[in-house]
């Protein structure tokens, strides 16, 4: 693992490597470090190292600025491929790891736009319901973390502060392509059985533990994006 000696064991987090943030070099604004090298990797040099980053101007139905309009700019920016049906999204492995995930403000208002754009409801003349939008056969995820997550600037750029409270509080989305953005685990310590031990709390309760090594790496920031609010 990398970072602070108070991070030492946490690996990688998605919003490390996609944010909205110069560059996508993450900007806590608190007081805390401000990231200069993701994976040692200094994207203001390396500008291919960079995440995808748009925004999209307003929520109304049809428009060319709003979320479901910025989509199509970044599909074409991140190289999302589309799957022809959704059944192959769920059948192909390198399809199903392209994801967009959201907050539940996110999710709904994305929801309340395909709603607004079209005559007739998908499931029937009295189901107003989408539960599983999509965009290109691709899903729009809810995440709960994103609902409280504090990754954005407030109005003053004085702290970082969950999306209700940041300075353009919209909902973000974020592209995130499995395929360049996964888990790796160290060869030698993945399960790694430890000594057979008494349990400290219950002396009649013998433990095994286990280590396991791993961080998230990203080798392709620019397959990733994110798509954020300017109002």
């Amino acid at each position: 693992m990398e970072g602070a000696v108070s991070l030492v064991g946490v690996p990688y987090s998605i919003p490390a490597f996609i944010n909205e943030d110069t560059n996508g070099l993450f900007n806590p604004r608190d007081g805390g470090t401000v990231w200069t090298t993701v994976q040692t990797v200094d994207p203001a040099t390396v500008t291919s190292f960079v995440p995808q980053q748009l925004t999209y101007a307003n929520l109304t139905a049809n428009s060319p600025s709003n979320p479901l309009s910025m989509f199509d700019e970044m599909m074409m920016a991140v190289q999302f491929e589309p799957p022809d049906t959704h059944r192959q999204y769920f059948e192909d492995p390198v399809l199903n790891k392209q994801i967009i995930a959201a907050s539940r403000a996110g999710r709904k208002n994305i929801q309340v736009l395909l709603r607004e754009g079209q005559d007739h409801y998908v499931v029937g003349p009295q189901d107003s319901s989408y539960n599983h939008p999509m965009y290109n056969m691709i899903p729009i995820v809810y995440v709960e973390q994103l609902d409280t997550a504090t990754l954005y600037v407030n109005a003053g750029s004085t702290d970082t502060v969950a999306e209700g409270s940041a300075n353009f509080a919209n909902p973000r989305y974020y592209w995130i392509n499995g395929n360049y953005c996964y888990p790796v685990f160290h060869d030698e310590v993945f399960f790694e059985k430890q000594e057979i031990r008494s349990h400290p709390n219950q002396v009649d309760t013998w433990v095994c533990p286990m280590l396991t090594w791993y961080n998230i790496i990203n080798p392709s920031r620019r397959r990733q994006g994110i798509l954020s609010p300017s109002f």
